[in-house]
């Protein structure tokens, strides 16, 4: 295996971006409460087990951390772009939240929180749809039928942008042209990702990229760092730190693990975990599990949408205290080959994820369990 197995989004021709995600939004992470049922599958169907064997009872005692969505570190939002719905073929389209713009039966986390997680902002102007899909082998695709804009910007990127993927990709034409493409591109100290649909020479695309463009030329970032509440969980960032090499070895059953940064399908999204937010994953190239942690430090108010509205079962954790809370759901690609995991735990504030691959759901929601409680240990 060489990566968490997460469908792949196809943006060209034989250019697929592996995802890193697990996680779409009926169980809220109330305070307190650990609400839930069944988890959701991947493939369609639902099952509820098997669970993880509890763990100890949460102990200890600890004040709950507020968790705010942070203020742009931009000086520009969504309404400084609406211009963008007059342009060529996609005129006419309307603004509207782009959180809402899920995979209909894949766990994602949405792009929006992630981005606005960073100080950044995300906005969309469409016709309502959907610009990915799940396509028949259960991966993402990009929507041609979708007619829109979707902008999304990270502030205060600066020299981390050396390693992240620049340029463009359009996934491919079909019926009469009709096209969606996706372009990367660093304005000022700002990472930019555009999502607009096309039609045969691009024209359209090209005018959607510099209209955009010219309105982040005039405007202005203030540096973070972001201010969160104090007592707000902040885990290292250090991989080896964060879950200890060797522990993920055991799980994953050989010392050749390969540690990594996840991918994620959309650039802007990733940039967060260059400049806020922590992403850590394990694989070996010859084993069928891998394991993976996404932290979002000050992230509950993310978690708290996201996961609304999501089929989840409740779930304790080693290392939850009073004022915690934490799920779990699994998504079923056994007709693939593999499960995917996750553990959602809400912890001082901050959004902790735990995410297995593995060959069944007993496994794979394991490695979940375990890595989600060992980044539990590094809270004070």
């Amino acid at each position: 295996m060489k990566a968490i197995h997460i469908p792949s989004a196809t943006l060209a021709a034989a250019v697929a971006i592996s995802l890193a995600l697990a996680g779409c939004a009926s169980g809220t992470l109330a305070p307190g409460s650990n609400s839930g049922s069944s988890s959701t599958n991947g493939t369609g169907s639902n099952s509820g087990g098997p669970t993880a064997t509890p763990s100890p009872t949460p102990s200890g005692v600890a004040t709950v951390v507020a968790s705010v969505q942070p203020d742009p570190l931009i000086d520009v939002d969504c309404s400084d772009f609406a211009g963008v719905a007059s342009i060529g073929t996609i005129a006419g389209v309307t603004e509207r939240d782009p959180r809402g713009v899920l995979a209909e039966n894949v766990d994602v986390v949405a792009f929006a929180d992630v981005v606005r997680s960073a100080g950044g902002i995300a906005c969309e102007f469409s016709d309502g749809g959907a610009w990915r899909v799940i396509d028949a082998e259960g991966g993402y695709a990009l929507n041609t039928a979708w007619r829109g804009a979707a902008i999304f910007i990270v502030p205060n990127v600066g020299p981390t942008a050396d390693n992240l993927f620049t340029g463009s990709a359009c996934g491919e034409p079909v019926s009469r042209g009709l096209n969606v493409c996706q372009v990367d591109f660093v304005a000022g100290n700002s990472w930019v990702t555009v999502v607009s649909r096309t039609i045969n020479s691009e024209k359209t695309f090209r005018l959607v990229r510099e209209y955009v463009s010219g309105i982040l030329a005039g405007s202005t970032s203030r540096a973070g760092p972001i201010v969160r509440a104090p007592g707000t969980f902040q885990p290292p960032r250090d991989c080896a730190l964060l879950v200890p090499t060797a522990e993920v070895a055991s799980l994953l059953g050989g010392s050749d693990v390969v540690v990594d940064r996840p991918m994620w399908l959309m650039v802007a999204a990733e940039a967060t975990f260059l400049t806020e937010n922590i992403g850590c994953q394990w694989y070996r190239d010859n084993g069928d599990s891998s394991a993976q942690v996404q932290v979002f430090p000050g992230g509950g108010w993310a978690a708290d949408l996201t996961l609304a509205g999501l089929d989840t079962a409740p779930i304790e954790l080693v290392g939850l205290r009073e004022g915690d809370r934490a799920l779990s759901h699994c998504s079923d690609f056994s007709a693939y080959g593999y499960w995917i995991c996750t553990v959602e735990a809400v912890v001082d504030g901050t959004w902790v994820r735990g995410i297995g691959d593995g060959p069944d759901q007993a496994t794979t929601l394991a490695i979940a369990v375990a890595v989600a409680e060992s980044t539990l240990t590094q809270r004070d």
